[in-house]
């Protein structure tokens, strides 16, 4: 969930402050989960913050500068 109002995203298990998310669950893999990274949380303004289900708040900008 992305509010570009509120300059905010829900991103659930898909990132977390510091890491790529879950992928220890049936029908997961490391590869999709990359690319919903990069191709949809990294696509935000660097600004937004993101909110997981299991850690510290973080930004898109933050997050950016681990991967790239």
């Amino acid at each position: 969930f992305y509010s570009e109002a509120e300059q905010l995203a829900f991103v659930g298990d898909t990132i977390f402050r510091g890491s790529i998310g879950s992928t220890q669950y049936p029908g997961s893999n490391k590869k999709d989960l990359q690319a919903s990274i990069f191709g949809k949380i990294f696509s935000l303004p660097e600004k937004t913050i993101l909110y997981s289900g299991h850690s510290d708040f973080t930004t898109v900008g933050i997050e950016k500068a681990r991967y790239i």
